[in-house]
């Protein structure tokens, strides 16, 4: 799917037809150039979030010597920095949620999503979790899937004392935005498989769910900020050292063919982004396995529009789709749980 500029919501397309000339390339030494950033972008960033870090140890769920990174005997765990994002009012917790920041598996960090997250942590009453996860490169798959599942049950450890306190149950959220909408996804489906951990929603943000790249949205796809090449890359970079005969939905979660038991789901993304008939097609299976599921195509709009221009009128849009979900769920939850 070429992307022209008629094809570019107006508020969007001057901004559009730019980013699209930007390089495609995702090379290894590119990002790792990038990354020395990240520590100085994350204070800037922090400044002005009421936020705190804690840190956990990164359990080994799957496993991860293939890639040659699990610590030497004797070595010191490896130690996952999570980004705690609490409401104004803690006494007003309604329920605690995991989110995944994006970037390809290879870039990015917390702090990216820091107003975004606050604002749902305020709106909603959520205590939000943001794990600083392994890029992929510097340790692919399953180093990132692991650091969040991790997270995940950092999660549920604050969650079950919580109700404890209060006497009542509370929902646990996963989410992520792009690549961290597949590590979301992909936790939900290794938490209903492991049988350890109930989510209880799913908010897989225009997720980077199937590595085949076989859709009509993603073939040929030029849009701005992600397209079929950078995508292609970052695959790469991710599934590296893996049996391409044997890559499974933990990995990419569009392989996934049983749909039963996952949490209800809620998702939008731009009728452009190159993962729009992915996210379309999973979130129709869900359909059809009997899983509540929402999902709004927002025309004219690319990937990452609602993180890059939020102020924009279909961000606004999007935004005001996703608080009413969550805000109809928590609803929902509360009366079901009475």
């Amino acid at each position: 799917m070429r992307i022209i500029p008629e094809m570019i919501h107006p508020e969007l397309r001057k901004v559009g037809t730019l980013l699209q000339k930007t390089p495609d390339s995702m090379t290894t030494a590119k990002m790792k150039r990038a990354a020395l950033l990240y520590p100085f972008v994350r204070k800037l960033s922090a400044r002005h979030l009421f936020t705190t870090q804690i840190q956990i140890p990164s359990k080994q769920i799957l496993e991860e010597t293939k890639s040659g990174i699990l610590p030497s005997p004797g070595s010191a765990a490896q130690k996952i920095r999570i980004r705690v994002i609490g409401p104004e009012n803690s006494r007003s917790i309604r329920g605690v949620l995991v989110w995944v920041h994006g970037g390809g598996f290879s870039m990015g960090y917390p702090e990216q999503n820091g107003r975004f997250l606050k604002g749902l942590a305020d709106r909603h009453g959520l205590l939000v979790l943001s794990p600083d996860y392994r890029l992929s490169i510097d340790a692919p798959y399953p180093a990132a899937l692991n650091d969040v599942y991790a997270t995940l049950e950092e999660a549920e450890r604050i969650r079950l004392q919580l109700e404890q306190k209060r006497g009542a149950r509370l929902p646990l959220i996963l989410g992520g935005e792009s690549a961290g909408g597949n590590l979301a996804a992909a936790c939900a489906i290794l938490a209903r498989d492991r049988k350890e951990i109930h989510v209880d929603l799913l908010i897989p943000l225009y997720p980077m769910l199937d590595d085949r790249m076989q859709t009509e949205s993603m073939k040929d796809n030029d849009g701005p900020v992600w397209n079929e090449t950078k995508n292609r890359e970052a695959w790469e970079l991710y599934l590296k050292g893996q049996d391409p005969d044997a890559i499974n939905p933990y990995m990419a979660p569009g392989r996934l063919e049983d749909f039963s038991s996952l949490p209800p789901a809620i998702s939008y993304v731009g009728s452009i982004d190159p993962f729009r008939d992915e996210t379309s097609e999973w979130f129709e299976k869900l359909n059809e396995a009997g899983v509540r599921s929402a999902l709004r195509i927002i025309d004219g709009c690319f990937h990452g529009f609602d993180i890059l221009f939020p102020f924009v009128s279909p961000a606004r849009k999007a935004r005001l789709f996703l608080e009413g979900q969550i805000e109809w769920f928590l609803k929902d939850f509360k009366k079901s749980e009475q």
